[in-house]
């Protein structure tokens, strides 16, 4: 009664009587009673009518229907969620519905084109095995709404970072799981910016600490080391020094000048001046430093290659920290090779990155441990044989690249040799 009245409230012309029957009822519209002005023919499915409206359109009466009402609320909150939803059939785990902005967010034409697709070939091979258990496990045996992370692949193979909830639901009769997925990258990516900047902050504290005891011990060492050398020198000006005798000393001489060099990294590490910044060429510093280092690359055997990108904008540096930091990372590379095999190569190449010039070194030694890798500009930490290096001609390289407002990294691994890179924003 309550669909006959509706139909009536249509306001359909010259109608006084409405009669509403099932589509599977059998009723002849050319033999219907002459009282009944429209006989309406309803599809308890589709919730849709035909009619003998002679001259009238057709009316729809299905959007007054209470549960067709609340259809299309639901499916209007479905296609306009923010996040991608769909729901996977537990048996297959094939996807068998699907919102408009899942689509989107894979790379596919439309919801229709996601459904029967994997939903594992949505995530990251190496996510698979989690992703597969909290599906089967958490979600649809013991329904955990809980917040997973994931790295999913569109389909034209981009990765992203995903934010994940399940529950468990029924889809047609069968057990299933409503999935809800959002987009994270790029927050992924500022906690990482945030976590690395933390980092930094962490070491470069460590530095100043650590290099304020080594300047104080270094200022304690110079005298006594000074006067060593100087009463050594007087010795070995004798005359009459039995041989013996005088390699000795000349072995002390060999061994304090060692050791004051040693205290002069100290004291270069633990009171670095702030830097004169001046306009500069990157490629000029990069040529004076190999200047300096010529005598060591032709001693050790080592074939040098510049490969320096032309016209470079200037930067904003000191010319002596830079040259400094330059000459540190060859002599490192030249005393890694001398260890290994005695000869080998190192290429240095320039160029321009985004905002930011980019100097790396490339050679040809034994490489570095991965366990080593993160450490190699800590404080005294050294991968050369005992007694060849202080540990410090990284750490303060990173120290002097630091304060430029620049990054420098390292890629390595055994057997395969190192490669040490420099970034320096450009002006």
């Amino acid at each position: 009664m309550a669909i006959k009245n509706r139909v009536a409230q249509k306001n359909l012309p010259q109608l006084t009587t409405v009669h509403l029957v099932p589509d599977s009822d059998d009723i002849s519209l050319t033999h219907r009673e002459p009282s009944i002005d429209l006989v309406v023919v309803f599809d308890e499915k589709t919730h849709k009518y035909n009619g003998d409206l002679g001259n009238r359109a057709p009316v729809d009466i299905s959007a007054d229907l209470p549960q067709v009402k609340e259809h299309n609320y639901y499916k209007v909150l479905f296609e306009s969620a923010i996040d991608g939803i769909f729901i996977i059939d537990a048996e297959t785990m094939r996807i068998v519905l699907s919102n408009r902005t899942a689509a989107e967010m894979y790379g596919f034409d439309d919801a229709e084109d996601m459904l029967g697709v994997n939903s594992l070939k949505l995530v990251h091979p190496d996510d698979r095995d989690r992703a597969q258990r909290i599906i089967a496990q958490d979600i649809i045996n013991e329904n955990l709404r809980l917040i997973h992370r994931f790295r999913g692949v569109a389909r034209d193979g981009k990765m992203m970072w995903l934010r994940v909830v399940g529950s468990r639901t029924d889809y047609k009769g069968k057990l299933a799981a409503l999935i809800s997925v959002r987009d994270i990258s790029e927050q992924v990516e500022v906690e990482a910016g945030n976590q690395q900047a933390e980092q930094r902050l962490g070491f470069t504290s460590q530095l100043a600490s650590v290099g304020e005891l080594a300047a104080g011990i270094a200022c304690q060492l110079n005298d006594p080391l000074s006067a060593v050398l100087a009463y050594d020198q007087l010795l070995i000006a004798r005359k009459n020094l039995d041989e013996p005798i005088r390699s000795g000393l000349e072995a002390i001489y060999r061994e304090t000048q060692r050791a004051t060099t040693i205290t002069d990294n100290l004291l270069l590490f633990g009171r670095r001046h702030k830097p004169e910044k001046i306009l500069l060429s990157i490629n000029e510093v990069i040529e004076r430093a190999v200047e300096l280092c010529g005598d060591q690359i032709k001693a050790g055997n080592i074939d040098l290659s510049l490969k320096l990108a032309p016209e470079l904008p200037q930067i904003m540096a000191d010319f002596d920290q830079m040259r400094q930091v330059f000459v540190n990372i060859i002599s490192n590379a030249r005393e890694a090779i001398a260890e290994s095999q005695g000869a080998g190569d190192l290429c240095i190449t320039s160029e321009q990155v985004e905002g930011v010039i980019r100097i790396t070194f490339i050679d040809s030694g034994p490489g570095i441990a991965e366990n080593d890798l993160p450490n190699i500009f800590d404080p005294f930490f050294t991968t050369h044989s005992a007694g060849k290096r202080t540990g410090l001609g990284l750490t303060i390289c990173y120290g002097l690249v630091e304060a430029h407002d620049g990054r420098v990294f390292a890629d390595s691994s055994l057997g395969a040799g190192t490669t040490l890179t420099v970034e320096i924003p450009v002006v």
